[in-house]
């Protein structure tokens, strides 16, 4: 059984992959505004959440991040890259349920695993398929292969100083990624994940309304979709 990734393990400076910013309104932390926030960072008193891949977007964020920017060169070029592996993704609506729930009084700190559902690379490339009705073609690399080419790009940026298309950093997380034990998450949230194919159609006629995708690119039933959601019919 491939193993699960869980809020218990130490975190180490291997282990987490960043922590770029923290963003909150003093209105959420009583009598103390940013100092308190890290106040209870340094002492292990804060919230931890630690999602994988995040699906959505919203009208407060309206950016086109990695996720959705990899999915949609895939149906571009109808070609996607699949792994032995999978990784798991996470509906940002379920995450913004997760954040509220957190927010409970008298729950105290603790650590939260958000790893989503854990799907593997040959079922994500389907359901684009099948939800654009466009065919996309299996990249098959070997998992050495790309670790190999990770090295090579470190390697390059180390000379070039530009930022190599695949680091080994992000080979390891195509190749050697494993399913999350979120059931503290779950629990919390009172209901399962969001289905995946929810989460995928729902992201493809978000992103043919924002111009993202083309007509042709998103296919005619996300296409139908985008313009019957849309106030304007973009």
């Amino acid at each position: 059984m491939t193993p699960a990734l869980a809020a218990c393990v130490p975190l180490t400076a291997g282990l987490v992959y960043a922590l770029s910013a923290l963003y909150i309104k003093q209105a959420t932390v009583e009598g103390g505004g940013l100092w308190r926030v890290n106040f209870l960072i340094n002492w292990g008193q804060a919230v931890f959440m630690a999602p994988l891949l995040l699906l959505g977007h919203g009208p407060l964020d309206p950016t086109f991040g990695a996720s959705p920017a990899y999915l949609a060169e895939s149906m571009r070029t109808g070609r996607m890259l699949v792994n032995r592996a999978g990784r798991g993704y996470i509906d940002a609506r379920d995450l913004a349920a997760l954040l509220e729930r957190t927010l409970a009084r008298g729950l105290g700190p603790r650590r939260l695993m958000c790893g989503g559902r854990y799907v593997a690379d040959e079922e994500i490339r389907s359901l684009l398929s099948g939800l654009t009705g466009q065919p996309i073609q299996a990249m098959r690399i070997p998992g050495p292969i790309l670790r190999a080419m990770g090295r090579i790009g470190d390697a390059a940026q180390l000379l070039t100083g530009r930022s190599p298309a695949l680091s080994y950093e992000a080979a390891c997380v195509i190749t050697r990624s494993v399913p999350c034990d979120d059931t503290e998450a779950l629990a919390l949230l009172g209901r399962p994940w969001l289905p995946i194919e929810r989460s995928l159609q729902d992201l493809l006629v978000w992103m043919r309304q924002a111009g993202h995708l083309s007509a042709s690119e998103a296919g005619p039933a996300i296409d139908a979709l985008a313009r019957n959601n849309s106030p304007n019919g973009y």
